[in-house]
């Protein structure tokens, strides 16, 4: 673990010299690179979600016997995979309606999201389960408003 942190970054500069050393390989392109590069930001953020459970203290086990470890692994890496794949078509399709709407809906849904999940933490956050029946009734209204305008604004500015 100690050296770890000074080898692990060394893998970016030396592809980016790598790279570029020689015209050929500036004008080459690496697919399965460009796929990974597309998908990095699901990547990053649903690997907190997928592979890990219970405040990141954890590690996601389908097949209950530590004996199917790479079962397992393979299984949870397949899911985790779609999942990024399928987060990316999401966030087209919303990042497609949000360049639709005017700067002022969007400021307006940012100020509603923002406050409403300031509120949500205050009122939640000492409560003995996070995860309890109010909460979740509460977040359920909240995502029920939001895709409700979120609607209403896209079908108005399709017509218009």
């Amino acid at each position: 673990r100690s050296v770890n942190a000074y080898v692990d970054t060394l893998w970016i500069p030396l592809y980016l010299l790598l790279r570029n050393s020689t015209p050929w390989l500036m004008h080459r392109v690496s697919a399965p690179m460009e796929w990974i590069g597309m998908h990095s930001l699901e990547f990053y953020l649903l690997q907190f979600h997928v592979f890990l459970t219970r405040k990141s203290q954890m590690i996601l086990y389908i097949i209950p016997k530590e004996s199917w470890a790479y079962t397992n692994m393979i299984i949870v890496g397949f899911i985790y995979v779609c999942l990024c794949v399928k987060a990316l078509e999401l966030t087209n399709v919303v990042r497609g309606v949000v360049w639709r709407c005017t700067r002022l809906k969007v400021g307006l849904c940012a100020a509603w999201c923002v406050t409403f999940y300031a509120i949500f933490e205050g009122y939640f956050k000492d409560t003995s389960h996070p995860c309890d029946g109010a909460s979740w009734g509460v977040w359920w209204a909240f995502a029920v408003v939001a895709a409700a305008f979120l609607c209403a604004w896209t079908f108005l500015d399709l017509k218009a």
